[in-house]
């Protein structure tokens, strides 16, 4: 590997740790507004020590949960809490959202769990790419999975992982008491 090689894959892997930590603060934004839902009180309000305690245990609850448990749980808790306030413009969101979240796990899955290694596409030393491989063997045979992962497609994953976790926060934290729900109209209103 050229010293270009080296550079331009620590730059991916640096990224790659970024996704990292973006993907563990969404599952922190799915984990604590889960908690807050199912919390007595407004959203935002001044918070009794009891409240902070039962949060506590909710949390402590909550904390063994891998993410597609956790997404679940949200969506549930979601759904329960304010399935009389909903229109079919949020629920259409909600579906949405769904599939990005179990979208974004399947990926977080494949980058954690699968090989990797750097190739270099042309005699440009910048030219390289991260290589993901998966190989699954099965009755039949072996199938192997390959994916390149450029520097930009690194960069689109984290900006997306970070979207989603403001999209699940703001959806419980800006929600304010006395009005409906209205994630349509917080989700464009933020545009």
């Amino acid at each position: 590997m050229t010293a270009s090689d080296e550079i331009a894959s620590a730059e991916i892997l640096t990224t790659l740790g970024k996704f990292v930590t973006s993907f563990s603060y969404l599952l922190l934004a799915l984990e604590k507004s889960t908690i807050t839902l199912l919390s007595p009180g407004p959203v935002g309000s001044i918070v009794p020590e009891t409240v902070i305690k039962q949060r506590t245990l909710l949390r402590a609850a909550l904390s063994d949960r891998t993410a597609s448990p956790m997404v679940s749980t949200f969506f549930s808790v979601i759904y329960e809490k304010w399935k009389d306030n909903l229109c079919d413009g949020d629920r259409e969101i909600l579906k949405h959202l769904r599939r990005e979240l179990d979208d974004v796990i399947k990926e977080r899955n494949r980058l954690m769990h699968d090989a990797w290694f750097w190739v270099v596409k042309s005699s440009n030393q910048n030219d390289g790419v991260l290589i993901r491989e998966r190989l699954r063997a099965n009755g039949r045979g072996v199938e192997i999975e390959e994916q390149e992962y450029s520097l930009e497609r690194m960069n689109d994953l984290v900006e997306n992982v970070r979207r989603l976790a403001g999209v699940v926060l703001m959806m419980v934290w800006d929600y304010r008491s006395g009005r409906n729900h209205e994630i349509c109209e917080r989700l464009n209103n933020r545009r």
